[in-house]
């Protein structure tokens, strides 16, 4: 227990939720010789930086893969006499070399950029930034990164789980502004070609139908003229 956990008790009264939990704990630590009293003129650290409390700094990751490199020299299961076996001149250890450089470099490209390097500037911004209530702010971003951060490492569905959400989101985020100008002009679009082609289909069954009346007036116009040649001549009245 630091002097801060202890001022905080020191400001709870008998019968404060907690009280007799962190007075046990207290007793506990003091026993043990847990308890920090800074000396005279020592300044205490801010929460931040202490690491306790909601608010505290958690550290920058570090790495625990080697990629191999401790074990170059080969002393372990005679890698050397089998890389001499498989590659026995000169020619093929250097068709090998290329090979194992553009798996490298693959390797780097797919990577992209090194989590452990940004995870750290992070922390260090973090760090250097002035005690204000953006501080804090970042601060709980960060703790809630690396909270994630560091049980992904421990768990391969957690890794790939979290890389799908937030490759997703960049994608969406990427993607969401030109996609929505898409489906915008798609839609007035479709809706112009729609209003166009009702146009043309009525137009085209109005000079249909204009054409069937004509051609139906035609023909009672022939029809009629035809009866009238096969009438009778109109009888001469009696006088």
């Amino acid at each position: 227990m630091d002097a801060m956990e202890l001022s905080s008790l020191n400001q709870m009264k008998i019968g404060d939720p907690g009280f007799k939990e962190r007075l046990e704990n207290g007793q506990a630590a003091a026993a043990d010789g847990e308890v920090h009293h800074p000396a005279e003129g020592e300044e205490e650290e801010p929460a931040w930086l202490s690491g306790h409390g909601p608010a505290g700094l958690q550290p920058a990751p570090e790495m625990t893969q080697d990629c191999g490199l401790s074990d170059a020299s080969g002393a372990s299961g005679g890698a050397k006499e089998r890389i001499n076996t498989e590659y026995p001149d000169l020619l093929s250890k250097t068709f090998r070399q290329k090979d194992l450089l553009g798996k490298k470099i693959a390797i780097h490209a797919r990577r992209g950029n090194d989590p452990y390097t940004m995870m750290a500037k992070m922390h260090d911004d973090i760090h250097a930034m002035a005690e204000d209530t953006e501080k804090t702010e970042a601060i709980s971003m960060y703790n809630a990164i690396y909270a994630q951060y560091e049980s992904a490492r421990k768990n391969e569905d957690l890794r790939n789980y979290l890389s799908e959400v937030f490759g997703g989101l960049k994608i969406y985020a990427d993607t969401k502004h030109e996609l929505g100008e898409i489906n915008t002009e798609l839609q007035n679009i479709t809706e112009l070609y729609n209003e166009q082609e009702k146009e043309q289909v009525l137009a085209a069954l109005e000079k249909k139908s204009k054409d069937r009346m004509a051609a139906l007036e035609m023909k009672a116009s022939e029809k009629a003229k035809k009866n009238d040649a096969k009438a009778p001549p109109p009888k001469k009245s009696k006088q």
